[in-house]
């Protein structure tokens, strides 16, 4: 009878288990947005690891490297794609840490990382409060009126370009994007 109760015991911890499994992707993708708003998250998501994946695998003393004089160096390269994430999405309500005017001159490998971690999430978050219903707005970035929609792609743009960048940076340093060793796409 023991037995019986240790296996009815381990057969409902099972199930548990299996149910609670079940319920996280539901829970999941209730939280995130639908339509548009979702794809940009899942964009911004997918983005983020890539960028933060490629800084943490590009050796600290190549983030002063520069292809040229007078072209930005790796370190320097990242923090613009985050600080012009924060200038960008800040039409939409993207809260600034402090001290951004600052922030493309530290360079130095954790303060980057940490920067681009932040960024990332905070990103995420502003597309969970956008309202659907408020893309189309207007807002003001650099001198034009775009919609609310306009400014996320104009972000995203900008930053899978600084991305495109920072994996020449990396190949040039002999650093293979982690996402693409072993023959990835990438």
């Amino acid at each position: 009878m023991r037995s019986f109760d240790v296996s009815a015991i381990g057969l409902f911890a099972v199930v548990a288990v299996i149910a609670l499994c079940a319920a996280a992707p539901a829970t999941a993708q209730e939280e995130a947005p639908a339509g548009f708003l979702g794809d940009s998250l899942r964009d911004f998501t997918r983005l983020g690891g890539q960028v933060t994946s490629l800084a943490e695998a590009i050796p600290a003393e190549s983030y002063s490297w520069r292809p040229a004089e007078g072209v930005r160096s790796v370190g320097e390269a990242f923090m613009h794609l985050a600080e012009a994430n924060y200038r960008i999405l800040g039409k939409l309500g993207l809260e600034a840490p402090a001290g951004l005017e600052e922030m493309e001159s530290r360079t130095d490998k954790e303060s980057v990382l940490a920067a681009l971690e932040q960024c990332f999430a905070d990103i995420q978050g502003l597309i969970r409060r956008l309202p659907a219903a408020d893309l189309e707005q207007q807002v003001q970035l650099f001198g034009f009126e775009f919609s609310k929609r306009a400014v996320l792609l104009i972000a995203a743009g900008h930053s899978h370009e600084h991305l495109g960048q920072a994996i020449a940076y990396a190949r040039m340093n002999g650093v293979t994007p982690p996402w693409s060793q072993g023959g990835g796409d990438g």
